[in-house]
């Protein structure tokens, strides 16, 4: 790990332009498939196999930002944390950009082209994670944190609650990753007990 970031420290400018690039093609991409609604079925079929895939990444990212708070709760390898936060607001950004991506591929498209059918369960607890991942988005940036102070941290505590109903729709759907990401949620309430109690532990001053 120190290696990688020895490696990584002179070359964090020319990565986070990598991030920043796939995202703003993530969000292009979406914007020409909304003005463009493609007609092909085997288009669409296509399409929908992408957002599946989309859906996987965005679990990934989802997992890489949520690492670091878990493992410093847990006061356990300190120098992933460090690797990890310096990356961690784009992995937030893309996260919720392939959430978007795989929520627009799989479900709205093809309704657009062929007509919406009722929510399903599984799809009902996406929208709600995908809800509340939108807040999170729109104050990724260095503006928000100012304007909103302490406030920020408070209303980024959102992502358990986006973490949560995520678990629930992937378990539908792939229970397997469900599983991965309930872990997650365990690891989460584990690592804010044992910080509690060792909070509790230091001596008072």
């Amino acid at each position: 790990m120190r290696q990688i970031q020895i490696w990584t420290a002179p070359r964090r400018v020319q990565i986070i332009r990598g991030f920043v690039t796939a995202e703003i093609i993530c969000s292009a991409t979406l914007i020409l498939l909304v003005l463009l609604v493609p007609t092909n079925v085997r288009v669409f079929i296509l399409l929908y196999t992408i957002g599946k895939r989309f859906g996987l990444l965005s679990v990934a990212m989802l997992c890489f930002t949520l690492v670091p708070g878990i493992i410093r709760r847990f006061g356990i390898l300190p120098e992933l944390k460090i690797f990890l936060m310096m990356f961690r607001r784009h992995f937030g950004i893309l996260t919720y950009l392939f959430t978007v991506s795989h929520s627009m591929l799989a479900y709205w498209l093809p309704g657009l082209r062929f007509g919406f059918t009722p929510l399903l369960t599984f799809q009902f607890l996406g929208m709600i994670a995908l809800g509340f991942g939108t807040p999170l988005f729109l104050t990724s940036n260095d503006f928000s944190v100012r304007i909103l102070q302490k406030w920020w941290n408070r209303l980024h505590k959102l992502i358990y609650l986006m973490l949560f109903f995520a678990a629930l729709h992937v378990l539908f759907t792939s229970p397997t990753t469900g599983i991965v990401l309930m872990m997650f949620v365990v690891l989460e309430v584990a690592s804010y007990l044992v910080q509690y109690n060792h909070d509790r532990t230091l001596p008072r001053r």
